[in-house]
């Protein structure tokens, strides 16, 4: 069966010539998931699988022997991968915290992201050592957030410089 579904979508030739990619289209209920659900269920020994699901209703959930993200999926949820991916590029000196904003208006969003800065004097904590490249850097941290709400978020927009934030 695995193999007339292969067919079916035109991905049973197993020969590397080149990479094919099937795209399934139709209304709600059609019965989309279902398929899909049923071919990872045949093919995941025999291939690498990965599932990319941005619907709640998860039909690939308790699926083993795939890469799997899908919508609500804690750490794996595509909120979760873009929260991290942005926490670990946005101090690089490299272009990839742009590569990621370039992805996301590829997929049809607006480079733009938000941030609640946590300013409680409890449990925020700046370390002067962190802004030795310019101690100045550190002075206008401390204005940002004292002036900022800290229940409104804190919009950063790939477009902008990041002066027009610390001037609020």
């Amino acid at each position: 069966m695995a193999s007339s579904n292969l067919q079916r979508l035109g991905l049973a030739d197993q020969r590397p010539v080149a990479e094919k990619v099937a795209i399934l289209v139709g209304p709600n209920g059609s019965g989309k998931s279902r398929f899909l659900r049923e071919l990872a269920i045949q093919i995941r020994g025999d291939r690498d699988l990965a599932i990319i699901s941005n619907t709640a209703h998860d039909r690939f959930s308790g699926l083993r022997g795939l890469k799997r993200i899908s919508a609500g999926r804690g750490s794996r949820s595509p909120k979760s991968i873009v929260k991290r991916a942005i926490g670990r590029t946005i101090d690089q000196p490299d272009s990839r915290f742009y590569q990621i904003g370039a992805i996301l208006e590829y997929c049809g969003y607006r480079p733009r992201f938000g941030f609640l800065v946590d300013s409680d004097p409890y449990t925020a904590y700046l370390d002067p050592a962190d802004f030795l490249l310019d101690p100045n850097d550190y002075d206008a941290v401390v204005a940002f957030l004292r002036r900022h709400n800290p229940k409104e978020i804190l919009w950063i927009d790939q477009g902008e410089s990041a002066l027009s934030f610390s001037l609020g």
